[in-house]
Parts: C-alpha cells; sequence; structure tokens
C-alpha cells in the first residue's frame, strides 16, 4: 500500500464508524486509489438526474457531455509535486468539504469537486497549487490572478496557494458560494 493510500486510511478508519462513511471519498483499490460516492444527497431534488457515461461511470448534467473517460489517481497526479503540496491540497479539500457532501474526480492534470456541477478544482504544480472555483459574480481581488466567465452564474476564479497562509477565511467564503454553483443553486430548473 502507497504512503498516500495508508495516510487516507488511517485517518478515515480512526473516525467512528459512524462517520467513515461520509468521509471516505476514496476507496483503496490495490496500489491504486479510485474515487466512490461520498455520503449525502449532493443534487437538489426537483433537478433531472444525472447522466452517467456507459464507459468511465461519470456524472454529467447533460448526456454525452464532452469529456476523457480517463481513470486517474492522486499518487500519479502530484508524482511531480514537492511533498507540502500534497498537505496543501488536503487542507483545501477538506475546506472543499466544509461546504457540503461533494465528489472529489481526480483527472489528467487536476482534481475536480462536484456536487451537480464541477465547481472548483486543484492544479498541482512542483511547489504550489492553483485553486480554481466558480463564484455567480466576479470578484475584485489582487489574490485572483485570473479571472474567466463562462456564463451569467459562472464566473471563474483562479488563486495560487503556497502556504497554509493562503487558506484561509475568505476562501473559505468564496468555496462556501462556489459550492452553491455547484449545486447549481442560481439556475432555475
Amino acid at each position: 500500500m502507497s504512503i498516500l493510500a495508508g495516510a487516507l486510511s488511517n485517518h478515515v478508519f480512526a473516525q467512528p464508524r459512524a462517520h467513515q462513511e461520509r468521509l471516505l471519498i476514496f476507496a483503496m483499490v490495490g496500489h491504486r486509489m479510485s474515487r466512490t460516492r461520498p455520503f449525502g444527497n449532493t443534487m437538489e431534488t426537483d433537478r433531472q438526474p444525472l447522466w452517467k457515461c456507459p464507459k468511465c461511470n461519470e456524472q454529467f448534467v447533460t448526456r454525452n457531455m464532452w469529456h476523457s473517460c480517463g481513470k486517474f489517481t492522486l499518487e500519479a497526479l502530484f508524482a511531480r509535486s514537492e511533498p507540502q503540496v500534497f498537505g496543501l491540497f488536503n487542507r483545501f479539500a477538506e475546506m472543499v468539504r466544509l461546504c457540503g457532501p461533494v465528489t472529489m474526480i481526480p483527472q489528467k492534470s487536476r482534481v475536480a469537486f462536484q456536487v451537480r456541477v464541477r465547481f472548483a478544482g486543484c492544479y498541482p504544480r512542483k511547489s504550489h497549487l492553483i485553486c480554481a472555483f466558480a463564484l455567480p459574480r466576479v470578484v475584485d481581488d489582487p489574490r485572483f490572478f485570473k479571472v474567466e466567465k463562462f456564463g451569467p452564474h459562472f464566473v471563474g476564479h483562479s488563486i495560487r496557494v503556497f502556504t497554509d497562509a493562503d487558506l484561509d477565511q475568505d476562501l473559505q467564503r468564496w468555496l462556501h458560494e462556489a459550492y452553491d454553483v455547484g449545486a447549481q443553486r442560481h439556475v432555475k430548473p
């Protein structure tokens, strides 16, 4: 078992049994880590069910949405990063989970977080993370090095995270707002 898988396993199974299912985002399969559905209902009840790709089982708001059908691991994604970058990622992921039930999806170049739609993600670099998330509005803050408008209620904001100090209350507040974008609370059913 890898160090990464062992650390995750120790964290999850050190919790009371009632909380294990809620905390378990990854299931260990041999030396690979694959995602599983988290505890909790992540969809609004008046929304259409998500479409599931028959090849990779990824879920999307619309049928046949373009994607790469890959199976990726955190180990591979963080292989070229310095060890503290994975620690920053863990703290960012915990901040996202504080917003509500999410699905974490490792991809080739990032880790995405999804409620109904993907609303946040991390791009590991050698010595830092790029954290991106969607807000329903443009936020003017010097920490954002990139802001892109994708739709009327979906504005991407990107920041660089070098230390724990960058993972502050402002970021937590923005993530709560981004979680609502991921749940499509700004879109009428």
